[in-house]
């Protein structure tokens, strides 16, 4: 990935303009690229994190299909308690 171009140079005279003596703009500005250029994402990064999420997303999926298999199965347990109570009632009814 790209960075995007900071000018270390630039930015150290716009700060001993305003004010800042030399060494404390150059330190200032050395700290804030050091943090920016250990934030900058790579490819490889990126490439890492979209396998993972690949993999999460596909083992949600699976989760998914596991609960719907088991909400079947309970669905046609149901039915069948149900025609066993129906059954039962016509029994009782009719004898």
């Amino acid at each position: 990935m790209t960075m995007i171009p900071f000018d270390t140079h630039k930015a150290v005279k716009e700060l001993i303009e305003s004010g800042v003596n030399e060494k404390q703009a150059e330190t200032l500005i050395g700290v804030i690229n050091d943090i920016y250029a250990n934030e900058a994402v790579t490819k490889a990064d990126l490439k890492v994190t979209h396998s993972d999420l690949k993999q999460e997303i596909q083992d949600v999926r699976n989760d998914v299909k596991t609960v719907v298999r088991d909400l079947e199965w309970i669905k046609k347990l149901l039915l069948g308690i149900g025609v066993t109570v129906l059954i039962a009632a016509l029994k009782y009814i009719f004898s």
